[in-house]
C-alpha cells in the first residue's frame, strides 16, 4: 500500500539483534572450489577428490544436492552441520552465520531473518536433504554456477580481499588537489549548496584487483530474491567492514552541528546520486548485471538496482532500515521512517518505508517520480 504524508522529518534507527553462536568454526581454508558432477558420486574440493553417497539429479531445469555436501565445499564441518529430525530442519553454523532450512519449505533463516527461495528442499536419495546449491552458497557468502558443457555444478568459496582506507576524512569545502601517482581519484558531489570530498587514496592497483575479482564472480539475478540475499544480505566480513567505514565516514565527516543525522542520511544519498547511470549493457555487455555494492562504489556507475543496493546497504550500515523497492523496470529504495515523516511511503507489516530515487541528483527522501504513481511496487525490506 502506498501513501502520502507531509509533516515533521524523523527518521526510525535499525533494531540491531545479537545471535549467540552455539557452536565455533572448525580451521578452514579462505578459499576453496568445489566440483560435483550431475549423477555422479564424486566430487572436488580443490585437488582433493571425495565420495558422497548421494548424486546429484535434475528436476524442473534445476540441479538438486544433497545439503551437507555443499556444507562441505563451504568449509563447514560435521559439528556444525544440525538435523533435527522432529522438526524435519537442517541448520548450517559458520563464522557469525546461522542457516535454517526445512523441508517442504520454501523459506530460508538467515541469522533468523526470513528469505523466501522458488524451490523446498526435499528427501532425495539415501534420505539426504536435497536443495539446489545456490541458496546455501549464497547464503554464506560464496556462489555455485552451473557449467552446460560439463554438467557440473562449481562452488566458489572465494570472499574477495577488500583494500584498506587510508584516509577516511569526508570535508567541505573543496579545493583543486593533484592525484597522486598509484590512488584513485577522490569522490567529488554536493549536498545543501556545499561541494564535498572522499578522498580515501585507496591504491588503483588494489581497486582494480578487487572490481576484477567481482567481475569473476557469479551475479545471480534470477528473481528479486536474488538482489536483497546476493547482493544486501550475504556480504562477507571484510565487505562488511568496508562499507561500514564508508558510512561512518558521513557520520564522522563533519563537526557543524547544523549536519545531524537526517543530513548524515541525505548526504549518503546525494553520494550516490552523483555516480553516473548507465545501462548493463552499455556497461558490461550483458542485458542485466546486478553489481555488488562494493563494485558500484569503485564503478562509480550504474543502473537503478545497483545505486539502491548500495545506498541501501550502506544507509544500514549507519543503523537505519532499509528496504529495495521493485517496480516492472525500476528499482529504488525504501527508508524506515516514522508517521512524522513526509512525502510518499509504502507499508509493509506495519512498518512505513519511504521512496528514495538513486539514479538521479536532487530527490529527497520521500519523493516519488510521477512515472511510477499509481504502479504497483514489490517492497524487500532488509533484515
Amino acid at each position: 500500500m502506498i501513501h502520502k504524508k507531509f509533516s515533521n522529518w524523523r527518521l526510525v534507527p535499525l533494531i540491531v539483534v545479537t545471535l549467540i553462536m552455539l557452536a565455533a568454526l572448525p580451521s578452514i581454508a579462505l578459499a576453496s572450489t568445489s566440483v560435483f558432477a550431475l549423477g555422479s558420486t564424486s566430487y572436488s574440493i580443490d585437488v582433493n577428490t571425495y565420495t558422497m553417497d548421494t548424486a546429484p539429479y535434475a528436476k524442473d531445469n534445476r540441479t538438486y544436492m544433497p545439503i551437507r555436501y555443499i556444507a562441505y565445499a563451504l568449509g563447514i564441518n560435521d559439528s556444525n552441520i544440525i538435523w533435527d529430525g522432529a522438526n524435519s530442519t537442517v541448520t548450517l553454523m559458520k563464522g557469525n552465520k546461522v542457516v535454517q532450512l526445512k523441508i517442504g519449505s520454501k523459506l530460508i533463516l538467515i541469522n533468523g531473518a526470513t528469505i523466501t527461495m522458488d524451490v523446498a528442499p526435499e528427501v532425495g536419495p539415501s534420505n539426504r536433504t536435497m536443495l539446489p546449491a545456490a541458496f546455501v552458497a549464497q547464503a554464506f557468502g560464496a556462489s555455485a554456477k552451473w557449467d552446460p558443457v560439463a554438467q557440473t555444478i562449481i562452488i566458489s568459496n572465494d570472499p574477495p580481499t577488500t583494500p584498506s582506507i587510508l584516509d577516511n576524512t569526508l570535508s567541505k569545502p573543496v579545493n583543486n588537489t593533484t592525484e597522486a601517482d598509484g590512488i584513485i581519484p577522490a569522490y567529488e558531489w554536493n549536498y545543501k549548496s556545499q561541494h564535498w570530498k572522499w578522498d580515501p587514496k585507496f591504491s588503483t592497483k588494489d581497486i582494480t584487483d578487487l572490481l576484477a575479482s567481482y567481475h569473476d564472480m557469479a551475479h545471480p539475478h534470477h528473481s528479486r530474491m536474488d538482489y536483497l540475499n546476493t547482493y544486501c544480505i550475504n556480504t562477507t566480513p571484510s565487505e562488511k567492514e568496508l562499507l561500514s567505514t564508508v558510512a561512518n565516514c558521513f557520520k564522522n565527516g563533519e563537526s557543524d552541528s547544523s549536519y545531524d543525522n537526517y543530513d548524515i542520511v541525505c548526504n549518503v544519498i546525494a553520494f550516490v546520486q552523483s555516480f553516473t547511470y548507465i545501462s548493463d549493457s552499455a556497461s558490461t555487455g550483458f542485458d542485466e548485471y546486478p553489481r555488488y555494492p562494493l563494485e558500484t562504489l569503485f564503478d562509480r556507475e550504474g543502473d537503478c538496482e545497483d545505486t539502491a543496493i548500495l545506498v541501501a546497504t550502506l544507509i544500514r550500515e549507519l543503523g537505519y532500515g532499509t528496504a529495495l523497492i521493485f517496480f516492472d523496470d525500476h528499482c529504488a529504495v525504501g527508508l524506515k521512517g516514522a508517521d512524522t515523516l513526509p512525502g510518499t511511503y509504502y507499508m509493509v507489516n506495519g512498518v512505513r518505508y519511504y521512496y528514495v530515487e538513486t539514479t538521479a541528483k536532487g530527490w529527497g527522501i520521500g519523493q516519488l517520480p510521477e512515472e511510477y504513481e499509481g504502479q504497483k511496487a514489490i517492497v524487500l525490506p532488509l533484515p
